[in-house]
């Protein structure tokens, strides 16, 4: 018998290579950023693998150590109560709209969303009402939401509970949070923001204000307003600490920054989302990140930007790169979008170009790259990646008509409520049937169709043209069937 290829073994010789890191989570696979806190901490990984021994606290009903850590996230957020969370955002995003919205009442929200939103759909037996997000036409990316869209979906569905916006999005735009929260408020319902690709935002903001204190007018990019959504109105924001900062892959922290929403619902709630079995491994790692924050905040942001600066400043001068670069306060800078349409080359080219050379990114999308940088990376990774992606440009030679890109379809569609249950069938067979999963093509991630709505002739064509060509499309299977609500 064969011996089997074990993760073990991926994991030892994917580390082997020091890979450079582009990727979730934000200490990049890094023992030595650590230091941080404390090297110890890297070196006593097993023995901190324990459960709720005496004096360890207990996450299901905290009143010591780990109501110490969710007080110190608090503080740090400038929120009203935090709760931690190990099973990733996907729980407190979850948690958020199962206890904002009752029991087959209405959530008005993004149609980009994230999938554990529309699984809070379906557990809730929620009526989704969707707002669609901005198309950038220059970098032909995936916007933000816009504020009258939201204020239009307000006064047209009254009966709504709460409003969802995920801000900043995968790709770094920001929406503007301070509209939409006034927007929302204005008719009675709750702000949630999953904030999980921004848990560094509040660090970065406050550490630009600190400097424009101190030298009014000098310090670069002061901002005219903050960005991250704690200080923005929202009631309730999920930050994933493992995206940018220094958490364990899985970690993150729901933040109630109001007095609306009801925390003992949303503790109850966690409760039976997460698992009664925390790892206290991810929690500590929680921790530490926040101590590291907390004492070396302003040394790392200051670092960040200079890397990034430096950075956005020479791959200006790459011949046939495009970067991805707008103003700060509607775009994320450490979201890294690359791109050599110009020369005719598709993104999945530059990933493996990328990757040949040692580099890992976070994802393909299109014509782009999306390198997700960290708290943990180093200014060497980014003149590394600079080098790269000069080679490679030398590589790609002459430019290449790069033809007209497609703009995706985005014609409305009658929605009905989110199906309970599922059933397989062909595409062409599903006109007129209410899709259970969304249907999400790259470029440039925007949903073509999202559970409850009532798939038309035009979104099928449009699916089945993009699926004769190749492209990838979540929600469709190797054989061209979706899920779509079972008939009864």
């Amino acid at each position: 018998m064969k011996d089997r290829e074990t993760l073990t073994g991926f994991l030892g010789d994917h580390g082997g290579k020091k890979p450079i890191s582009f990727h979730m989570p934000g200490h990049k696979g890094r023992p030595e950023v650590f230091r941080y806190y404390g090297q110890d901490f890297v070196d006593r990984l097993v023995q901190g693998d324990i459960t709720e021994i005496p004096g360890a606290d207990a996450l299901q009903q905290p009143d010591g150590i780990i109501k110490d850590l969710m007080d110190a996230y608090a503080r740090h957020y400038h929120a009203k109560h935090t709760e931690i969370l190990v099973n990733g955002s996907t729980a407190g995003i979850m948690a958020a709209i199962m206890t904002s919205v009752p029991r087959g009442g209405s959530l008005i929200m993004g149609r980009s969303s994230h999938k554990s939103a529309y699984s809070a759909l379906r557990l809730g037996d929620i009526r989704p009402v969707y707002v669609e997000s901005l198309f950038d036409e220059e970098y032909f990316l995936q916007g933000g939401i816009s504020p009258e869209a939201i204020k239009q979906a307000v006064e047209e569905h009254p009966e709504a509970s709460a409003v969802f916006v995920t801000s900043p999005n995968y790709y770094g735009v920001l929406s503007d949070i301070g509209k939409i929260a006034e927007f929302t408020h204005d008719a009675g319902m709750i702000l949630i923001v999953d904030q999980a690709h921004g848990a560094h935002l509040v660090d970065v903001d406050l550490r630009q204000r600190e400097m424009e204190r101190k030298d009014p007018g000098g310090y670069r990019e002061a901002p005219a307003e903050f960005r991250s959504a704690e200080f923005l109105g929202a009631d309730i924001t999920i930050n994933s600490i493992h995206k940018s900062l220094f958490g364990f892959t899985g970690t993150g922290v729901l933040n109630i920054c109001t007095e609306v929403p009801d925390v003992d619902r949303i503790s109850g709630m966690l409760g039976m989302l997460q698992t009664t079995s925390p790892s206290y491994i991810l929690m500590e790692s929680l921790d530490a990140s926040l101590q590291i924050m907390e004492k070396h905040g302003p040394y790392i942001v200051d670092r960040w930007r200079d890397d990034l600066d430096t950075f956005y400043e020479e791959a200006e001068e790459i011949a046939g790169l495009t970067v991805v670069m707008k103003d700060r306060r509607t775009y994320d800078r450490t979201k890294i979008n690359l791109s050599f349409a110009d020369k005719g080359v598709r993104g999945s080219q530059l990933w493996e170009d990328l990757i040949y050379r040692n580099i890992w990114p976070e994802m393909v999308h299109g014509d782009y790259v999306l390198l997700l940088t960290g708290a943990g990376n180093r200014s060497e990774d980014y003149l590394q990646l600079l080098r790269a992606l000069r080679e490679i440009s030398e590589d790609y030679g002459i430019v290449a008509d790069p033809g007209e890109r497609e703009k995706p379809f985005s014609g409305k569609m009658e929605q009905r409520q989110v199906p309970a249950e599922a059933e397989l069938i062909p595409i062409y067979q599903a006109e007129g049937r209410v899709l259970y999963d969304p249907i999400i093509p790259y470029p440039p991630g925007v949903p073509l169709a999202c559970p409850g709505e009532v798939l038309s002739y035009q979104a099928i064509s449009y699916i089945g043209g993009l699926l004769g060509k190749g492209d990838q499309l979540m929600g469709v299977d190797d054989e061209g069937l979706i899920k779509v609500g079972k008939e009864v």
